[in-house]
């Protein structure tokens, strides 16, 4: 079944910038229901903010990205670590390709950010970095599996996500990675593991995005091959268009989401 013209156009780009100017119009003439907009107060604002930058960093430019990837910026009695990037160093030395390895990483985030929501106030994670909680704990959690290859079906790589070892991921294995017992409960564990089942579901089913030019029986579909597909839509190097993007994560990880969400002729629109 086609998506209707509305549902198309509510999932584009397109309309999340013309719906937000849409708002920003109606917040400009004090017609907002929950809210009230202080346009003078703007310079204000952005000179609180810049004072925070400016208290905490050396420059602008000096502050690191927000991203999932941050999780993994670790403080040691030995000094500062990035474990991702260590990881990469690794896969290099045993002759892991760029492109391989981009893929990994881009395995590791995705799993990483849909896990990644509240984890209740008595969770937390140990490691022989620490004991992590919250969104920390989460990450270090989700590299961990990573790093056992529960979320690959590769017998010899345990560093991909892939849609076979998803599909089969049960709430028993999600709770392990996680040390989930009765005394360290985490908020919403089975709501996860169901959450990267249909993840799995989502590689197998969009194999326009995530087949990857080697994808066949001995190489599922995974996150990473989102990486060759982005690659095929390059008009010159290393550019990759945001809209090309936005169809992978907004068509292509649809059915990741629980059917709850807010739907529209039938057709869920995301999260």
């Amino acid at each position: 079944m086609s998506m209707s013209y509305n549902v198309t156009y509510l999932k584009s780009l397109q309309a999340v910038r013309e719906r937000s100017h849409r708002v920003y119009e109606l917040a400009q003439r004090g017609q907002l229901e929950h809210f009230e907009f202080d346009e003078s107060k703007i310079d204000d604002v952005a000179d609180y903010v810049l004072s925070l930058v400016h208290r905490d960093y050396a420059s602008i430019a000096s502050v690191p990205p927000h991203g999932r990837w941050r999780s993994y910026c670790v403080k040691t009695p030995q000094g500062d670590r990035d474990l991702v990037a260590e990881h990469v160093l690794k896969w290099k030395a045993s002759d892991v390709s760029e492109w391989e390895c981009a893929r990994r990483v881009i395995d590791l985030i995705m799993v990483s950010v849909l896990i990644d929501a509240g984890a209740g106030a008595n969770w937390h994670y140990e490691d022989e970095l620490g004991v992590f909680e919250r969104t920390e704990g989460l990450g270090i959690a989700a590299l961990r599996m990573f790093e056992r290859g529960v979320f690959s079906s590769h017998p010899h790589n345990p560093f991909q996500a892939d849609a076979r070892a998803l599909l089969v991921l049960s709430d028993t294995d999600v709770a392990r990675g996680f040390q989930v017992t009765d005394s360290n409960p985490l908020l919403g564990c089975a709501n996860r593991a169901q959450l990267l089942r249909n993840l799995g579901r989502a590689l197998s089913d969009g194999s326009r995005y995530f087949g990857g030019k080697c994808a066949c029986n001995n190489h599922p579909a995974r996150p990473g091959f989102m990486l060759d597909y982005l690659s095929g839509c390059t008009e010159a190097p290393l550019v990759v268009s945001i809209d090309d993007v936005w169809d992978v994560v907004i068509d292509g990880l649809a059915c990741v989401w629980p059917a709850g969400r807010t739907q529209l002729d039938g057709v869920a629109l995301g999260d």
